[in-house]
């Protein structure tokens, strides 16, 4: 039932080990359904609780005043700086239509209908 098996290592030695060799119906792999292993108790009262903050939450003005008080950075928004990056890049694509005498001595106007 064990079978030879021989190898060499990293100094080029010989080696052998031995693997058991089973046959075939000699074992047989028996899966079994998965079932509940621990559980938990909460109080009701607590998760009714922890609604009603989280709704709190939700309304309008709520959340901006406690990320004031607890300083909580809102990773999702773009920053101030970024914001007035984009507006001066935009700014300059369309400065870029235009000659640059142009520019200077103001014969475009501005205005936006």
């Amino acid at each position: 039932m064990c079978v030879p098996f021989r190898y060499y290592t990293k100094e080029k030695k010989v080696r052998l080990r031995f693997y058991v060799n089973l046959p075939k119906g000699s074992y047989k792999i028996k899966f079994t359904r998965a079932y509940v292993t621990h559980s938990k108790r909460i109080d009701p009262k607590l998760e009714s609780e922890d609604a009603l903050l989280e709704q709190k939450l939700l309304k309008h003005g709520y959340f901006e005043e406690i990320q004031k008080q607890y300083s909580w950075k809102d990773h999702w928004q773009t920053p101030k700086l970024r914001k007035e990056k984009l507006q001066t890049n935009s700014k300059l694509r369309d400065l870029k239509k235009y000659n640059i005498q142009d520019i200077i001595n103001e014969e475009i106007s501005w205005e936006r209908n």
